[in-house]
């Protein structure tokens, strides 16, 4: 009888633990469900780019019967669900200890409103050494300043500020010149090349002073910049995760702009902020396919294939991360001048 009991225990307790195994197993699955790879998402966030929630993409475009998984959205176009591909995708199939790492400092360190500060960036390859950057659009490095109204957007590189030397490009090192006018937040947006991959990271800075924030919440499809007349058509209804199709036109004294000209090797800059500052997309319009070419003769921008003018409509194809609103900055040129545009549109 003694023995019975004794079996019985033994038995309880072999259940016991086989159902504790079993529920950190479960646990450990949810958690995976829940927040996908812990490293992959540590990588994805390394390189400067979204971790969400969706189907995989390609170019921008739903694989077909792929199912929903936590991946890295790239570029705002390619969401990649495999850490192997992701990696493949970096190139020289890095590892996330061997990414590269972009340093970034203010001096001063605390920055008053209109105090003109310098932006320094540190360009590291995986072992520590200096990272030689590519052209890419032109420059070297892109960065993008929005403040956190966005009544502030500039497009500035370190060329803009300073001869590039041959000691900078060595040593990795690459600095800005830039007046804070306002106080409050900002995104700094940095964009380069290296090793024939766009790289795009994001960082923030705190400029005290008297905060008067002030957010217009104009959803209007039509605006007047720089005495340029600029509508943009888009879905009345635009759903996060989806490929939407932005559409420019652009007019000048009542007529359609037929003479554009490329600004920093593309028909058009991008960049498109969420309201919280987070999910940052730097992207290209392009020349809509049913645009009547001109005369490739006239186009000394051989290395993009851009034609010298064009107008009066540009497309470009963005895929919004979440839902909520979202400021999109355009940048266009015309008699050499650059002019932006700014529109704010609600994704669901």
């Amino acid at each position: 009888m003694n023995k019975l009991k004794l079996s019985n225990l033994f038995f309880i307790i072999f259940l016991v633990v086989l159902f504790f195994i079993a529920s950190c197993a479960k646990n450990e699955q949810n958690k995976q469900s829940t927040e996908g790879d812990e490293e992959f998402k540590k990588m994805c966030a390394g390189a400067g780019y979204e971790w969400m929630h969706m189907k995989p993409t390609k170019d921008g475009k739903f694989m077909k019967d792929a199912q929903e998984c936590w991946g890295c959205m790239v570029e705002g176009i390619e969401h990649i669900c495999n850490k192997g591909k992701f990696i493949q995708f970096l190139g020289n199939n890095k590892n996330s200890a061997e990414l590269l790492s972009v340093e970034f400092k203010t001096i001063p360190d605390k920055i008053n409103a209109k105090d003109t500060a310098i932006l320094m960036f540190k360009f590291e390859d995986a072992g520590g050494k200096p990272l030689k950057l590519e052209i890419g659009h032109e420059k070297l490095v892109h960065v993008i300043v929005i403040n956190d109204d966005f009544s502030i957007f500039s497009h500035v590189h370190p060329e803009d500020s300073i001869l590039t030397t041959n000691d900078m490009k060595n040593g990795g090192i690459y600095t800005i010149n830039y007046t804070f006018s306002k106080a409050g937040k900002y995104l700094i947006g940095v964009d380069f090349v290296a090793d024939n991959q766009d790289y795009s990271k994001i960082f923030y800075v705190d400029v005290a002073g008297n905060k008067i924030k002030l957010i217009v919440k104009n959803l209007s499809r039509q605006e007047i910049f720089g005495g340029y007349t600029v509508n943009l058509s888009l879905p009345q209804k635009i759903a996060a995760g989806k490929e939407t199709t932005l559409l420019y036109h652009f007019a000048k004294d009542n007529k359609p702009l037929t003479e554009m000209e490329p600004y920093l090797g593309a028909p058009m800059h991008i960049a498109i902020i969420k309201d919280d500052l987070t999910g940052f997309i730097h992207t290209h319009a392009m020349i809509p396919d049913n645009m009547p070419m001109m005369n490739h003769a006239m186009a000394d921008m051989s290395h993009m294939g851009l034609l010298e003018h064009f107008g009066p409509d540009l497309m470009a194809h963005v895929t919004f991360p979440e839902k909520g609103f979202y400021i999109i900055f355009g940048e266009f040129k015309h008699n050499d001048k650059a002019v932006v545009t700014k529109f704010r549109v609600e994704v669901e």
